[in-house]
């Protein structure tokens, strides 16, 4: 059994299931993809030509920020600058949400 902060996350295409690397696609439907299924998915690309539609849970995503590719293994500096400059509450939803989708994609595992 792994500890939860040794879990390494697994692309949510259920054909897939690629341990992730070094960068994913995450969704405010908190679900997370490999780059290569979000490619073959039409999540990435110009906005225009984006297909809307999460492939674990077919919400929608229309809005630019409801699939977003993000870096999973981050410098410290970047850990310094990235929420500094916003307000304590701003960070403590932030945080709040992340952990949220740790839990979420943590459970879907066991």
């Amino acid at each position: 059994t792994c500890s939860a902060m040794e879990h390494t996350l697994k692309c949510n295409v259920l054909k897939c299931r690629k341990e992730l690397g070094d960068q994913a696609l995450v969704t405010t439907c908190s679900h997370i993809f490999c780059i290569e299924c979000s490619n073959n998915h039409g999540l990435t690309g110009p906005v225009q030509e984006r297909r809307g539609t999460c492939p674990a849970c077919r919400s929608q995503l229309i809005n630019p920020d409801d699939a977003v590719v993000t870096h999973l293994n981050l410098t410290e500096d970047y850990k310094t600058t990235i929420l500094s400059g916003l307000s304590p509450n701003i960070i403590m939803e932030c945080a709040g949400r992340a952990l949220s989708f740790w839990a979420y994609q943590t459970t879907q595992e066991m």
